[in-house]
């Protein structure tokens, strides 16, 4: 059968959410199907060079979006979506939608005749401070208002696909038949560097600045060097993404008391190697942020995939794949005690066991029935 899978994503770099839209394509794939992947980007846009050995035979990847440059090109992403022709639909036997707009939703839904079978793949809420505006802009109370409303307007007639247990049972709430699709990952990487006598932790640097969603076990791991310093011997910490000036300044005068390793902005492969190399992952979020609460981080999923357990708290469903001192070491809060007391667990543990529990290949049945029935 033919699924047509729209998304916002662009593929210009190897980025989460393209990884979820692809992934997912490639398990229809291999259950047979044949899949078109209708991205974000527009047709001049260059596509990373990864995704050509990354998809499928079988699926297709086209770029019908807009120019992403303009203050108000994430407003038409986020309200108009990515364009559809009727040719795309009517070739479908089902559609998919991926975190999809208002205006793009109302548009597919309201001509069922056409639409063979419809399935909505949620990812994300955004908050109204992710959009141009914020509260100021009509277009964020659209955006807020479909959001809320969206159990309701899915119905029980509806087909979800959700990232996480608790997005499940919110958009469950109107009656839709709804499959929990975690981050999948079909992540391999070289192998692995002469390991450090030391333990290897990674996380993440991007968004400290903006309070962006992985920032805070960075932020929290900083200011633990500087007023317990002991707390963090024998640790390395290897930082992903780009640091902003006053955490990098604030790094430099520990003075090499705390050890940091800086890696910046590297690609896909380039990540997914320091990961593999490390010990662990740490990430932390914040459950009172509802962004967070609903949605799944990747990176849990990807360093899983690899073999490489994770440090993480409580927060929305991000537990239901992890078992403490089998996967993972979990916080009960964050608290400098806490995370203190987690990290002596983990320069003792080695928890080395691949997961392959993510891959697409373990969701072809599952993923088949839920967009085809």
């Amino acid at each position: 059968m033919r699924a047509l899978y729209v998304t916002p994503s662009s593929f210009r770099t190897v980025n989460a959410g393209a990884l979820r839209n692809l992934n997912i394509a490639n398990s229809l794939v291999r259950e047979g199907h044949e899949v078109r992947l209708l991205i974000g980007d527009a047709p001049q846009d260059p596509i990373a060079p990864e995704w050509e050995e990354l998809a499928e035979n079988g699926v297709t990847i086209s770029a019908v979006g807009g120019a992403r440059t303009g203050r108000w090109s994430k407003l038409r992403r986020v309200l108009g979506g990515t364009p559809i022709d009727a040719e795309h639909i009517g070739w479908a036997d089902a559609v998919v939608l991926y975190n999809p707009s208002p205006f793009q939703y109302m548009r597919v839904a309201r001509d069922r005749r056409k639409v063979r079978r419809l399935v909505v793949d949620l990812s994300e809420w955004l908050a109204p401070s992710d959009l141009p505006g914020s509260w100021t802009s009509p277009y964020t109370w659209a955006y807020e208002l479909f959001m809320r409303f969206l159990p309701t307007i899915v119905g029980r007639k509806g087909h979800v696909l959700a990232i996480s247990r608790p997005m499940a049972e919110w958009i469950g709430k109107g009656g839709a038949r709804v499959l929990v699709v975690p981050p999948l990952s079909d992540a391999e990487a070289q192998t692995a560097d002469v390991p450090e006598t030391a333990t290897t932790i990674v996380l993440s640097g991007s968004g400290i600045a903006k309070h962006g969603k992985d920032a805070a076990g960075l932020s929290r791991i900083v200011r633990l060097a500087e007023t317990e310093p002991e707390a963090l011997r024998d640790l390395v910490f290897h930082i992903l993404g780009a640091v902003d000036s006053p955490t990098a300044d604030r790094i430099a005068a520990l003075g090499g008391r705390t050890r940091f390793v800086q890696h910046g902005w590297t690609d896909w492969p380039g990540s997914v190697h320091v990961v593999k190399n490390a010990d662990w992952l740490l990430l932390l979020r914040d459950p009172d942020v509802r962004r967070h609460r609903l949605g799944y981080p990747s990176k849990v999923t990807e360093a899983l995939t690899l073999g490489v357990p994770v440090i993480v708290n409580r927060c929305g469903g991000t537990t239901d794949y992890l078992d403490d001192g089998v996967n993972a070491l979990i916080l009960d809060e964050i608290t400098d005690v806490e995370l203190t007391r987690v990290l002596d667990r983990a320069r003792s543990l080695r928890l080395r066991h691949r997961d392959d529990r993510f891959r697409p290949s373990a969701w072809t049945v599952r993923l088949s029935d839920a967009v085809f029935g």
